[in-house]
């Protein structure tokens, strides 16, 4: 209803699409771990490899993949609080916290960025 929403229609699947749903389905290769997918992890390495080479990072570049933005804003925010804290004590933030004392993290993000970064921030402790 919004007059700024673009509607879409969802189109069929390709069927290919469809074989590749149902293996991943099938075999649930959840790349948290080597253990849990020994067969995914190393694609995903792969691949992030592949996505870093092209826009021209070198061999130094790493990621992960992740199921949407929301994922990649609180892992986004996640890792710059945890290098954050990580400096100030030599431990990760996900144990400590922010650092309570000196300068507070801040972070910016413009009026059009998605609830999620708001949400993100308060869960990591950042505030919103």
């Amino acid at each position: 209803a919004d007059p700024l929403c673009a509607a879409h229609l969802h189109c069929p699947p390709l069927a290919v699409a469809v074989a590749a749903d149902l293996a991943v389905s099938a075999l649930n290769p959840s790349p948290d771990s080597w253990d849990q997918a020994p067969a995914a992890t190393p694609r995903e390495t792969l691949l992030l490899a592949e996505l870093a080479e092209l826009v021209g990072y070198d061999d130094r570049a790493a990621g992960v993949l992740t199921s949407g933005g929301t994922e990649s804003n609180l892992m986004g925010l996640m890792l710059a609080r945890d290098r954050v804290r990580g400096r100030a004590s030599g431990r990760a933030g996900e144990l400590e916290g922010v650092p309570r004392n000196g300068p507070r993290p801040r972070g910016f993000a413009s009026a059009a960025a998605p609830c999620a970064v708001q949400r993100a921030a308060a869960r990591l402790g950042l505030g919103e």
